[in-house]
């Protein structure tokens, strides 16, 4: 069932969210009897006409006597959307976070490894061993013990080395 609405730009933004974390073809609705007057209505229903102009999505409306009104909205091209949001793709985003999480230090290829796992999860918008994109600075800031065991804030993240390489657990 699709996901209902009264903010477009809430409605937009979770078109992203779940296209993000690699739903093939998001759609959402509006949820007409929550919005609190027509006026609401009326501006919900022109930020999503404009994000169509823009290409970002598609709108599907009813039929019949319900002809004006939306049924759902799905997502068209997702680059369109990011720019008429102002948002960066979770992949840059990763990118970057990847960058700060690294940069200046002198890691062994091990530890490399486990780094662009960290990526390669945020990437997905998915949270690594429970930490999100957000956590990059604690995990950056995290000081490390002789037996491998990093500690920062609330969280523990001990790396060892396993048979297939370098493994790393975290716990919060």
């Amino acid at each position: 069932m699709s996901r209902r609405f009264t903010d477009a730009q809430a409605l937009l933004a979770d078109l992203l969210d779940r296209h993000e974390t690699g739903t093939a073809s998001p759609r959402a609705c509006p949820d007409y009897p929550a919005f609190a007057s027509v006026v609401a209505m009326d501006a919900f229903v022109k930020e999503l006409r404009q994000a169509e102009q823009a290409g970002a999505v598609s709108i599907a409306c009813g039929k019949g006597t319900r002809g004006d009104e939306i049924v759902h909205v799905k997502l068209g091209a997702a680059g369109a959307l990011y720019r008429h949001l102002g948002r960066s793709p979770i992949a840059e985003v990763a990118v970057d976070a990847h960058s700060r999480l690294i940069k200046g230090l002198a890691l062994h290829h091990g530890l490399l490894k486990v780094a662009s796992d960290v990526m390669s999860a945020w990437s997905r918008a998915k949270s690594w061993n429970g930490f999100p994109l957000d956590d990059v600075d604690k995990l950056r800031n995290a000081s490390c013990s002789r037996r491998g065991r990093w500690t920062a804030d609330m969280l523990a993240l001990t790396i060892e080395r396993s048979r297939g390489g370098w493994r790393a657990t975290a716990k919060r």
